[in-house]
This record gives C-alpha cells, sequence and structure tokens, in this order.
C-alpha cells in the first residue's frame, strides 16, 4: 500500500534531517515549533502547518517546499559530505 501524503511528507522531511545529520530539536527551533511537533510531522501525524513555517523548513533542510509537499519526486536539496 502506497503511504498517505502526510507519511511520504514525514518520510521526505526526516531524509533531509538525517542527512544534514540534525536533531529533531534542532530543526524545531529552526522554523519555531517544539521537538514533538518535528516528530509529529515526520511520522504522518501532523495534518497542517503554517506557510511560513513549511518554507522555514524547506530553508532548513536545505531543499524545496515542492518537493517536501510532493510537486517534484527529485529532490533538489543539497547532499552533503
Amino acid at each position: 500500500m502506497a503511504p498517505t501524503f502526510y507519511e511520504e511528507f514525514g518520510r521526505r522531511v526526516a531524509r533531509r534531517r538525517a542527512m544534514l545529520r540534525l536533531k529533531q530539536r534542532e530543526v524545531g527551533a529552526a522554523i519555531g515549533v517544539a521537538r514533538s511537533h518535528v516528530s509529529a510531522l515526520e511520522h504522518g501525524r501532523q495534518h497542517l502547518m503554517d506557510l511560513a513555517a513549511l518554507r522555514a523548513l524547506a530553508q532548513v533542510l536545505q531543499t524545496s517546499s515542492d518537493y517536501l509537499v510532493q510537486v517534484v519526486d527529485q529532490d533538489p536539496g543539497v547532499i552533503p559530505d
């Protein structure tokens, strides 16, 4: 069974965060939410997000909001060394 939109969004967030070696707490602080909110996003349990927070999330994860919300399939983000 294919993942839901929210599950795929969370998978992409978690993947980018892991690639950049960021902690949920660090991502949360950068976008103005609690670590638990980031965890809920990554697990597909958070269904609403402020657009400014989405933009900030894409910036901190060094990718595009289009990638996160599945408008495009290819991650345009930088792959760290």
